[in-house]
């Protein structure tokens, strides 16, 4: 988030992922009449399907699975600071390893 105030090309990027003109549309997928008429207008109204929106978009992972076996009972073992150039280039804070019981 700090880097969009400075990476013009970032911040257009991200938002030309956004369905802007399905998420104003108040008889599109992501409007919901029921709920929508708690919050009557504005950006209240679009932060409201934009979360509705964002779940399709964007998965949670909890627990990664492992990349050599897929197993999916992994577990973080520790949490460290950026060591390789993918961290280091996304100005990676905290790299949470995990570790795979099967391999």
């Amino acid at each position: 988030v700090q880097n969009w105030d400075g990476d013009v090309e970032l911040f257009q990027t991200v938002r030309s992922e956004i369905p802007w003109k399905e998420l104003l549309d108040d008889t599109g997928k992501y409007s919901n009449p029921t709920q929508d008429r708690l919050f009557l207008q504005g950006n209240a109204l679009f932060l409201q399907r934009l979360c509705r929106w964002f779940p399709k978009f964007m998965s949670w992972v909890n627990t990664p699975p492992c990349s050599v076996c897929g197993c999916k009972e992994c577990e973080m073992k520790t949490i460290r600071g950026p060591e390789t150039e993918e961290e280091k280039e996304g100005q990676a804070k905290r790299v949470e390893v995990y570790y795979c019981p099967v391999c």
